[in-house]
C-alpha cells in the first residue's frame, strides 16, 4: 500500500507543478535592452484565486529571491501586468545588465511555480569562433564571452541582434586560453 501512496503523491505533485506555465523557456538580450516574460495558469485554475508573484534564481542551487507581486508599485527595473480575465501575468524587465542573467519564476501563492525562464544578458561584443581548427589569432582577452555554435557558416543574426541556441557553455576567463578542448555534441 505504501507504493500506491507514493505513486499518488508523484502524480499529485506533477499536477501541482503544471498549474503555472511560463514563456519563453529561455531568452537572450544585449545589455540595455528590455525583456518580457509571460505566465499563465492551466485551464480550470484562475489567477484571481491566488496571489501572483515573480522570483528569480541567479543559478541552480542559489537561493530564490522574491522580486515583485501583483498590485505592487513598479520599480525602475520591474513592471508587472496582470490580466485576470485572460489569466495572464507578465514581467517586464528594463535596462538589462549582466547581473540580471538569472532564471525567473512565476508563482501562484508561493505554492505553484512555473518551469522558469532562463535569461542570459549577452556581452557588449559578440564573437563567432570557428572552434574546429582554432587558431591562436582567436585568443580571447575579454572577461566575459558569449559563444555561438553553428553547423557551418549559416549562423544568422536575428533582428534583435541575437542568435538562437538551445544550449550554453560557460568557460571561466582563466581557462579559455589554456589550450583546453571543448566539444559540442548535437543531434538532428
Amino acid at each position: 500500500h505504501l507504493w500506491i501512496l507514493y505513486i499518488l503523491e508523484l502524480r499529485t505533485n506533477r499536477i501541482y507543478f503544471s498549474r503555472v506555465f511560463q514563456s519563453p523557456a529561455s531568452a537572450m538580450a544585449p545589455p540595455g535592452d528590455n525583456a518580457i516574460f509571460h505566465c499563465s495558469m492551466a485551464p480550470g485554475f484562475s489567477m484571481s484565486s491566488y496571489t501572483m508573484a515573480w522570483y528569480r534564481q541567479a543559478h541552480h542551487g542559489a537561493p530564490v529571491e522574491f522580486l515583485i507581486k501583483e498590485y505592487e508599485k513598479p520599480t525602475e527595473k520591474f513592471h508587472i501586468f496582470l490580466t485576470t480575465e485572460k489569466n495572464t501575468f507578465s514581467l517586464h524587465l528594463s535596462d538589462l545588465k549582466h547581473q540580471d542573467s538569472s532564471i525567473y519564476y512565476c508563482a501562484a501563492s508561493h505554492t505553484y511555480f512555473g518551469g522558469g525562464t532562463k535569461l542570459t544578458v549577452l556581452g557588449k561584443k559578440m564573437y563567432i569562433f570557428k572552434l574546429l581548427n582554432h587558431s591562436s589569432e582567436e585568443e580571447c582577452t575579454e572577461k566575459r564571452v558569449t559563444l555561438v555554435f553553428a553547423k557551418d557558416d549559416s549562423a544568422k543574426l536575428n533582428t534583435d541582434n541575437t542568435y538562437s541556441i538551445s544550449s550554453r557553455l560557460s568557460i571561466p576567463f582563466k581557462k579559455w586560453n589554456q589550450g583546453n578542448t571543448y566539444t559540442c555534441k548535437t543531434a538532428l
